[in-house]
């Protein structure tokens, strides 16, 4: 039998997730409102193989509002379809992106196929439509216009509000740092009762004058001593050197070893959110913010807001005819970089669908290798190399077309197809990898675990199986071991040049020995391989046909 070069080939596609006739489909939720949670379905076909295995599902990016559901192992037969359902439960109004990542096995093959999942989503209030999928400077400039126009009332008028309705419950009123209460019904003189009006973005640096004076949604009632020891000290987390403490509230060092003032647990979220709104409401005044911003988002993020919350948000509304979006919508807050510096840097990240790829040895097999880009901004391969690891053969590994500069655009799928030319016969195993070079940084190796023609996925199985005559003129036989099991729809004869035959019907079987006709085999005078299944394992054995 003349002797051959194996070589694999590459070739590269744009998303048309199919290989093999294996689809998986795309997934487009359409529009969901904010609030809504929506199930629907992606569909895995198959109609060239005799059957796949679905091993696994994952959700690669944006995993915290996607999700897989109800997913079990399957086999899927030739022309049958699995279906395979993906929950949507949207936590912002923005446009989402992600990929299922499906990791599925055949008799060939065991490696991943992915495809694109989207949705976009809408504000449940139409007040807050404008925003959907706002982010960076256009997010700021939008909330800007949307807290700005309100009734601005007289310091006087804000104080008696605030004391006597807006943070009165049941005649006492709480300081915002420390929990103590007083009991009042109006302003109270603070000389009697210690208690005063405390801004919580400083008078001295830009809420001297009105409006922001008298706005609501930042001065708030406290304990005097609290907020002379406060002054105009930025909040933050207090890391050392504690010179004062009253009801969790604390005064000290921070990080870059300055002073900060941190407010108790239970309302950190609360000052954060009202400084956002000041903020965004008046221009970040002296850019008072900006050192803030950092601990001023982990007090959001540790302190989420409650009915408390909201109701004093609701409360406000009634007398200034506006609201604090921050309240709102607590995820505004994440949609932007910094106050000063609102957009995000974009960022690419490349994800493949299989890091490690198991193929038979036979012709032509082939597998697709799906990379993700999971940024917002293209990415782009800049280089790759072949590594083969030990086979002792001259087997080589080739691109037929060059994946150096190609670019993956944000949130899509590019593809990178693989050609087993197996034209020589080999007995043992042999790996490969591939690296491949991003422009970000990113360097992904792939490894490739070529089976033998006489390896399966359980070497010592595989030895105990007899074929024979090898090679053959007449009928095959195939002798197995004592109590070996054997699924008929496994059985399966693949050329040299990757024809895969199922023989199922067309085996038979009689005291432990599996026999087929020599007018069921498909070809002569070539090498043909026998693949067949047990106990979920793929045993592979070369035939000689005369």
């Amino acid at each position: 039998m003349k002797i051959r070069q194996l070589t694999i080939a590459i070739i590269i596609t744009f998303i048309a997730p199919n290989i093999y006739s294996q689809t998986l489909s795309n997934l487009d939720f359409g529009t969901v409102t904010l609030g809504e949670s929506r199930i629907d379905e992606l569909v895995f076909s198959t109609d060239e193989v005799e059957w796949v295995e679905l091993l696994s599902a994952e959700i690669v990016g944006n995993s915290n509002v996607y999700s897989v559901v109800d997913f079990t192992p399957i086999r899927v037969n030739k022309g049958d379809v699995a279906n395979i359902k993906i929950q949507f439960a949207p936590k912002d109004n923005i446009q989402y992106r992600s990929f299922l990542k499906l990791k599925v096995k055949t008799n060939l093959l065991e490696y991943a196929i992915m495809s694109q999942i989207k949705s976009n989503v809408t504000h449940f209030n139409d007040i807050y439509k404008g925003s959907d999928n706002l982010k960076g400077t256009a997010l700021i400039h939008w909330l800007a216009n949307f807290v700005q126009p309100h009734t601005s009332l007289t310091y006087s008028e804000a104080r008696n509000l605030m004391w006597g309705e807006i943070d009165n419950f049941g005649g006492e009123v709480e300081c915002i740092y420390t929990g103590r209460k007083v009991i009042a019904s109006g302003i109270p003189n603070a000389n009697e009762t210690n208690f005063d009006t405390e801004h919580t973005w400083p008078q001295s640096l830009g809420a001297k004058q009105e409006p922001p004076k008298s706005d609501l949604f930042h001065i708030r009632p406290t304990y005097r001593p609290a907020n002379n020891k406060r002054a105009n000290t930025p909040f933050g987390y207090v890391l050392s050197g504690v010179s004062y403490e009253d009801g969790g509230s604390k005064l000290g060092i921070g990080k870059n070893n300055t002073l900060v003032f941190e407010p108790r647990d239970i309302v950190k979220g609360d000052i954060a959110r009202g400084m956002y709104y000041f903020a965004v409401c008046y221009n970040n005044p002296t850019n008072y913010i900006d050192s803030q911003e950092e601990d001023l988002k982990q007090f959001a993020i540790n302190d989420p807001v409650d009915a408390k919350e909201m109701a004093r948000n609701d409360a406000i509304f009634k007398y200034q005819h506006n609201r604090n979006p921050f309240i709102d919508n607590e995820n505004f807050l994440f949609r932007f970089n910094t106050i000063a510096n609102p957009d995000f840097s974009k960022k690419s990240f490349a994800h493949v669908s299989s890091e490690d790829i198991v193929m038979a040895g036979v012709g032509s097999n082939k597998a697709t290798l799906y990379i993700a880009n999971i940024g917002d901004t293209t990415i782009q391969i800049i280089s790759h190399s072949f590594n083969q690891n030990g086979s002792g053969h001259s087997y080589s590994l080739k691109l037929l077309s060059d994946i150096d500069n190609l670019e993956i655009s944000p949130n899509s799928l590019a593809k990178i197809e693989l050609v087993l030319d197996a034209n020589e016969t080999t007995l043992e195993p042999w790996q490969a990898n591939l690296d491949i070079s991003f422009d970000n940084g990113q360097l992904i190796p792939i490894n490739f675990n070529i089976l033998g023609s006489a390896t399966s996925a359980n070497d010592e199985l595989s030895s105990a199986i007899n074929v024979y005559p090898n090679p053959a003129s007449q009928n095959i036989n195939i002798s197995l071991p004592a109590g070996m099991p054997i699924d008929p729809q496994y059985f399966s004869i693949v050329t040299v040049e990757g024809k895969v035959y199922n023989m199922n019907g067309k085996v038979k079987f009689s005291n432990g020995i599996l026999t087929i006709d020599k007018s069921d085999i498909p070809c002569d005078n070539s090498l043909i391989y026998l693949m067949f299944g047990t106990n979920n394992q793929t045993i592979t054995k070369p035939v000689v046909i005369k």
